[in-house]
């Protein structure tokens, strides 16, 4: 997940933003969740959700579409008011609307084919706090992975 963005890619972000359907995180939020990126298990090209007993991963090629949508519906993060998405090193997160977001999945992966992941955010104190633990990532083509 580290190529640049496109322009096409740019006018879609600008566009959520523009509509109101996505906030521009601040530049703290991103760093801190590539740290938090650093600390998963890694393998060649994925996540090894075998080292990650709080995640699961599923194909979505094997669930009729009112499975996945329960699936998404069931992961922590579809407990949180609003997520992060982060699509790559090179491009800012945006702050979305959760169920709006776990609706689109694909539309955002459009966004950058190459995958993305969203985390949790809550309003504690009337500040948007991160809850990076909360998190889920698509693949762009049909593997979802998140925590339970």
């Amino acid at each position: 997940m580290d190529t640049e963005p496109d322009r096409i890619h740019t006018r879609q972000r600008d566009e959520l933003l523009k509509t109101g359907r996505a906030w521009l995180a601040p530049a703290g939020l991103f760093f801190a969740f590539q740290k938090y990126l650093e600390t998963l298990p890694w393998g060649a090209h994925a996540l090894d959700t075998r080292r990650l007993p709080e995640a699961l991963r599923v194909d979505s090629h094997r669930l009729s579409e009112q499975e996945l949508a329960d699936w998404l519906n069931a992961a922590r993060i579809a407990n949180s008011p609003r997520v992060g998405v982060y699509w790559s090193a090179f491009e800012p997160v945006l702050l979305i609307e959760t169920e709006w977001a776990l609706k689109r999945l694909n539309w955002l992966a459009d966004f950058h084919p190459q995958g993305l992941f969203l985390f949790g955010l809550e309003l504690e104190q009337g500040k948007w706090t991160p809850h990076f633990e909360d998190w889920l990532h698509y693949d762009g083509r049909s593997s979802y992975t998140a925590t339970r």
